[in-house]
């Protein structure tokens, strides 16, 4: 056997164990189903913001499924909504729950490019915020982020984020939702 043929040979046994099923914490059993429900939530904002354009014909909203696999948690199913300017669409994709510091992301997806929603700690201005570093010496004192694994699903809220590599969480209202869809269809 050559040095190259046990290497790769190590490596598929090392993707071998990395494969083995094990039990999820509690809290990613409970992933999709508070994700439908904050999807759900995103969704009923989405429709109040823009009741009036489709009360009156100008906008159409719809939905179809699509289906995400997450590593952990498995193939389920969420609704992507599809908003019907004129000739232009605008599709809020869900992408899934496990994100670094927050609990999902929506991507919206227009002719002109593409926007994120993240599932954030409803205080969080920047990434920053939700990374906590503890270095202990004699005259440090702990600073906790703002988000802990322990907040509930009360404690998150759906914010746009601004694209890398300065990021930042603007809160998600009626008018910066416009913008958003302004920006994705280039109006």
């Amino acid at each position: 056997m050559t040095k190259t043929d046990s290497e790769f040979e190590a490596f598929v046994n090392r993707a071998l164990e990395k494969d083995n099923p094990f039990e999820p914490p509690p809290e990613l059993k409970m992933r999709p189903m508070e994700w439908m429900a904050s999807l759900a939530r995103l969704y009923a904002d989405i429709e109040s913001f823009l009741a009036d354009h489709v009360t009156r014909g100008a906008i159409r909203i719809s939905y179809e499924e699509t289906e995400l696999q997450e590593r952990y948690i498995g193939t389920y199913s969420a609704r992507t909504m599809l908003i019907a300017i004129g000739r232009e669409e605008v599709r809020l994709t869900p992408v899934g729950t496990l994100v670094i510091g927050g609990r999902g992301r929506v991507d919206v997806t227009g002719s002109a490019g593409d926007i994120r929603l993240v599932l954030i700690h409803k205080d969080a201005r920047r990434p920053q915020d939700l990374i906590k570093v503890t270095i202990k010496d004699e005259t440090s004192r702990d600073q906790d982020a703002i988000a802990s694994p322990r907040s509930g699903a009360e404690d998150y809220t759906w914010k746009i984020a601004t694209p890398p590599p300065s990021v930042y969480f603007d809160e998600l209202t009626k008018s910066s939702f416009y913008e958003v869809l302004m920006e994705v269809s280039n109006a």
